[in-house]
Formats: C-alpha cells, structure tokens, sequence
C-alpha cells in the first residue's frame, strides 16, 4: 500500500510542475512586456503624465504578479504537503 501512495503521490507532484512551468511562462511574459512599457514611455514620452502613469502601472502590475506567484507557490506547497500527509508546519 505504501507503493501505491508514493506513486500517486509522484504523479500529482509531475503535474504540479508542469503547473508551474506555464506559471513561470506567463510571469517572464509579464514581466516583459512591463520592462516594454518603462523602456517606451521613457524613450518616447518623459515628461507626460500619461507616461508616469503607465510606469506606475507597470509597476504595481509587476508586484501583484510577482505576489500572486508567490502566494500560489506557498498554496500549492500547503496543498501538496497536507495530500502527501506531512501536515501543517506548526506540527513540528
């Protein structure tokens, strides 16, 4: 039975990086295309108030993603740990 359990528990854990490979996808796009904005609205438009704006919005665009890769990386770990059944990490 405890084969049984390590395999499924192999098999959730492949899928869970492929899960994270497409994450990291779209975190490096995002991330480009906010580099992309900065770099335009410098090159083009310094001194206009819609050019601070979008960099501001880059910005917070940045952090939220990188948050939200960061949260979903402590969930996912959360999830896994409690299927595999090592508990919480206050159980130590």
């Amino acid at each position: 039975m405890g084969t049984d359990m390590s395999a499924e528990a192999s098999r959730n854990t492949s899928i869970g990086v492929g899960s994270w490979t497409i994450r990291r996808r779209y975190l490096f796009a995002n991330t480009a295309f906010n580099f992309l904005v900065v770099f335009l609205a410098i090159l083009f438009r310094p001194d206009s108030t819609v050019a601070a704006s979008a960099v501001t919005m880059a910005f917070v665009s940045q952090m939220a993603s990188i948050g939200a890769y960061v949260f979903g990386a402590v969930w996912d770990d959360t999830n896994l740990r409690s299927f595999l059944g090592g508990g919480s990490h206050t159980d130590r």
